[in-house]
């Protein structure tokens, strides 16, 4: 383990006999039993921590308890994606972070690792962001805070028992992928932005929203599920701008307080408006009816879709999560500058390999999708699409040379 810059050694030494002393420390990790010196030591050391953890599997029980009130930052090593660092990838130990004394607040930011631990129980008093992570094949978890919390791009797989997440005042959900679970996730807040997740795949799966009044659930993907269902406790939904397929008969607007531009879809329709929806691509078709078929009441000119486009293109809003556009970059081409450069095909080579989940869609990659980005990247890199003239992904990424 790592203790970066020599005056951090020299800082610690002074926390021991100036206990009031506030600084920062780093830890660099990359064996199980760093992991667990390094927490231990960020909660005892009256600094505002940052833990880098490098590519590899850690296993154990890895447990941070603190009565201070600083900061902790867990987080893989720059340049690493959430699959290169893995803790208890057997599916065994515990990962768990609790504060001792109620009263005191702290701040905790989680981002870009994978946890598989069979326990996981997190909890404080402020503010607390899960960013860019994998959670998988789980047992009952908690993650909350009594403060806010933002709960952001992240993963949520195999998952076969309660999960608990929630900030008691504040909850950001957003632009989750949640899928192949079979259990109940409890979302808390006394304010919810449900947005932009991905929801697929799941059998017998509920989300009951808890201690909220109205949650805003907009924008989300919910598709090929069983026995799916949404529950609340408290006050009713705003519900809009959604897209549903496929999710044996389940109703997003019931209890609703407001419902609007949602897309419901049964593959029993003649018509298939989606791009390609055997590898859950729900963008819609240059000539799907949903185009231009929703209303622009409660909805701002400055919104946008799940991919950050604006939500209202063309005059009126689109049905569904999706706002429709001709310019779609290839999963590939990650910084979307419409080139196909080595490093990126490099990445979705080997994630195709290894069966990795791609961040964006689709999220198991196809063959052709690898192929075609190859042959783009042959031809020089630089790419157009062109969908709006009805050829299907991934032909119309043609070569724009």
């Amino acid at each position: 383990m790592k203790f970066f810059k020599p005056s951090i050694v020299i800082k610690s030494f002074l926390i021991l006999i100036l206990p009031a002393w506030v600084g920062a420390a780093e830890f660099h990790v990359s064996k199980s039993w760093e992991l667990v010196l390094a927490l231990r030591s960020a909660a005892e050391n009256g600094a505002d921590d940052t833990i880098f953890l490098n590519a590899g599997k850690y296993s154990g029980k890895f447990l941070y308890e603190t009565n201070e009130m600083n900061s902790l930052t867990i987080k893989a090593e720059e340049g690493l994606r959430a699959e290169e660092v893995i803790i208890n990838n057997d599916n065994t130990g515990s990962f768990k972070i609790r504060m001792e004394d109620e009263n005191n607040i702290m701040s905790l930011f989680i981002k870009n690792i994978t946890i598989c631990s069979i326990e996981i129980s997190i909890y404080i008093n402020g503010k607390f962001i899960v960013e860019n992570c994998i959670f998988k094949a789980l047992k009952q978890s908690m993650i909350g805070s009594s403060s806010d919390l933002f709960f952001i791009n992240n993963t949520i797989m195999n998952a076969n028992s309660r999960w608990d997440i929630g900030g008691v005042k504040n909850h950001k959900f957003k632009n989750n992928k949640v899928f192949n679970n079979c259990n109940t996730i409890n979302i808390v807040g006394r304010s919810v932005e449900f947005e932009k997740n991905i929801i697929v795949n799941n059998e017998n799966l509920s989300f009951f929203f808890l201690n909220t009044s109205f949650p805003i659930i907009k924008n989300n993907i919910i598709a090929n599920n069983a026995k799916f269902s949404f529950g609340y406790l408290l006050g009713r939904p705003i519900v809009q701008n959604n897209t549903i397929i496929n999710n044996d008969n389940f109703n997003i607007c019931q209890n609703a307080d407001t419902c609007l531009n949602n897309l419901t879809y049964e593959n029993t329709d003649e018509y298939n408006p989606f791009i390609d929806l055997e590898n859950n691509d729900f963008h819609l078709k240059p000539d799907s009816p949903y185009i231009d078929a929703g209303t622009n009441e409660n909805i701002p000119y400055t919104a946008t879709d799940i991919e950050g486009n604006p939500r209202i293109a063309n005059g009126t809003v689109d049905l569904g999560a999706y706002e429709f556009t001709t310019n779609t970059p290839h999963p590939a081409d990650t910084n979307e500058n419409w080139v196909i450069e080595y490093e990126e095909f490099n990445a979705y080579n080997t994630a195709w390999k290894n069966v990795n989940s791609w961040p964006t869609i689709p999220n198991q990659i196809p063959a052709e999708y690898l192929t075609r980005a190859g042959l783009l990247l042959k031809k020089g890199g630089r790419y157009k699409d062109v969908s709006i003239l009805g050829i299907p992904r991934p032909l119309c990424w043609m070569p724009n040379n």
